[in-house]
């Protein structure tokens, strides 16, 4: 019986490996921010999240197994996309795809971009692996149902992005350096 149970799951791991390179990998940076991270993210928040209104912060949820299976995989999607970001890429921006909010005025350009990364290449793969970890946390809280778990590593997400997007993408004069580990635990943290 072990055996069939052993032939059973390599069979099934197998499939799923089959099923995750089936899939079309993105090539460029800005191609996994609009069709993994970004999508993942908008749908994970609009399935479990906080509220700021008059009367004060309302926490939502799932409330279904359906519902809880379909957030945890929204956030492993992010884990996939920020696997994704560790690896050697273009930006994207090479005239066939404008960057997100290329007509901001002083919106960084792909080429600066790509020229930060290059600077240090290992800074902007330890941005994704937080992404990652953070992720991972959320998916995790997410299968244990654990809403208020959730919406810390939930926090956590956001703080990453926004740290990478400052230091990377958004308009600037001096480089903006991440925060180092302790003070970006600190500004993770929700209220």
């Amino acid at each position: 019986m072990r055996v069939a149970w052993g032939i059973v799951g390599l069979s099934a791991a197998l499939a799923a490996g089959q099923a995750e390179a089936a899939r079309t990998e993105p090539k460029t940076i800005q191609a996994i921010m609009d069709t993994v991270v970004d999508p993942s993210a908008d749908s994970l928040w609009e399935a479990a999240g906080t509220e700021v209104t008059a009367k004060g912060v309302k926490a939502h949820g799932p409330h279904t197994a359906k519902q809880w299976e379909k957030a945890k995989g929204l956030a492993l999607e992010i884990v996939h996309g920020a696997r994704l970001l560790q690896t050697q890429r273009q930006v994207g921006g090479n005239g066939h795809w404008a960057l997100a909010d290329a007509s901001t005025p002083s919106i960084r350009t792909a080429a600066q971009i790509e020229a930060d990364i290059a600077r240090d290449p290992q800074r902007f793969y330890q941005a994704a692996a937080r992404l990652q970890r953070t992720a991972e946390d959320a998916a995790d809280a997410l299968g244990r149902r654990d809403l208020d778990a959730f919406l810390e590593a939930g926090g956590r997400i956001d703080a990453a992005c926004e740290a990478c997007h400052a230091a990377y993408w958004y308009p600037r004069n001096p480089p903006r350096p991440l925060p180092d580990p302790a003070a970006f635990a600190r500004t993770a943290a929700r209220p």
